[in-house]
């Protein structure tokens, strides 16, 4: 049986409330789908800038989230974790932005750990609300497995131009 990658996709964001969110839709992508891993790939190679840009001592800006490979009896379940802190070179912690899937007696808002061989994609939103980064997003509206309206409104190229 082929195990399979859970993607929680979070369709509305709100930074002036708690971004936690009770049964966000979860999307299927096996562990050997090319372009959600070309998709996450991109994410890892852009991290550096996004966390050069974004953390302050170690602490993550309101507007900044991580998703997250969470190890689960099923494969794992990829889910965003914001606010975010690095504790070491390659440790993180975090808490869950939204309520897990397959993490069994994890909930939205539990403190998770993790490390950086664990981040599959970020996400960064504008004073007005667009999102840079978030390429896991792109690839489910790019292969039809939202559409954008699902989404929250995307910048034409993820990376921020005064980067």
């Amino acid at each position: 049986m082929s195990k399979f990658i859970h993607i929680t996709l979070i369709a509305f964001l709100t930074f002036s409330a708690p971004i936690w969110a009770q049964g966000d839709p979860t999307f299927n992508f096996a562990t050997d789908d090319a372009s959600m891993n070309a998709a996450m790939a991109e994410a890892r190679d852009t991290l550096d800038v996004f966390l050069e840009n974004t953390l302050s001592d170690g602490q993550s800006a309101p507007q900044t989230m991580l998703k997250v490979s969470i190890p689960t009896a099923n494969g794992n379940e990829i889910i965003w974790v914001s606010p975010f802190a690095q504790t070491s070179a390659t440790e993180w912690i975090g808490i869950l932005a939204n309520q897990p899937q397959d993490i069994k007696g994890a909930n939205a808002g539990d403190t998770v750990t993790f490390d950086t061989t664990q981040i599959a994609d970020w996400a960064l939103f504008s004073e007005d609300g667009v999102m840079y980064g978030g390429y896991t997003i792109r690839e489910m509206v790019a292969s039809g497995a939202v559409t954008p309206d699902m989404v929250p409104a995307m910048s034409d190229n993820p990376i921020p131009e005064t980067w």
